[in-house]
C-alpha cells in the first residue's frame, strides 16, 4: 500500500520502507521522484520490504519496471559505484524482487546489489553504524510517501 523514501544526509543513505501490495503505479510515481531530484540516486541504498508485502501482481510489469528504473539510473550522474541492498524477510515476495533484481550487473546501473533476509545479512556491505542508524531511524529524514 506504501512506499516511503528516507534519507540519512550524513551517512549518505537511501532507505526504501515498502508496506503492504505495491502496484506498478505506485513504482512509476517513485521513478518519477527521482527524476525530479536524481541527486538522490548518488546515495547509498537500503530496501525494506515489509514482512506482509505483496509484489505477486508486478510479476506481469517486470520488463517495464526494470525498463523504467533502468532509464532513471542510466539519465542519472553516478560518480561511483554505489551499495545497494534489498531486505526481503517475506518468502511470498521474494520471487517477484528476485526476477525485478536478475541481471542488474549487467544492465549498464552502477550499482551493487544484494538480496538478502535480514538487515544484519548486510554487515559485509554496510557498516555497524549505518546498519544501527536504520535500526533506530536515528537522523533519517522522510523525503515522500506514495501510496496506493
Amino acid at each position: 500500500m506504501t512506499i516511503t523514501v528516507h534519507l540519512h544526509d550524513a551517512l549518505s543513505l537511501r532507505v526504501h520502507r515498502i508496506f503492504g501490495h505495491v502496484t506498478m503505479d505506485q513504482f512509476r510515481r517513485l521513478a518519477a521522484f527521482y527524476r525530479s531530484i536524481p541527486s538522490l540516486l548518488n546515495f547509498d541504498f537500503i530496501g525494506l520490504v515489509d514482512v506482509d508485502s505483496r509484489a505477486s501482481s508486478l510479476m506481469d510489469d517486470l520488463d517495464e519496471l526494470r525498463h523504467v528504473f533502468h532509464d532513471v539510473h542510466a539519465t542519472s550522474a553516478f560518480s561511483a559505484e554505489h551499495r545497494s541492498v534489498w531486505i526481503c524477510p517475506n518468502p511470498a515476495a521474494l520471487p517477484a524482487l528476485s526476477a525485478l533484481l536478475e541481471g542488474v550487473h549487467t544492465s549498464g546501473d552502477a550499482s551493487e546489489v544484494r538480496l538478502i533476509a535480514s538487515l544484519a545479512e548486510a554487515s559485509p556491505l554496510f557498516s555497524q553504524d549505518e546498519l544501527e542508524a536504520v535500526r533506530s531511524w536515528s537522523n533519517f529524514r522522510e523525503l515522500i510517501q506514495i501510496d496506493d
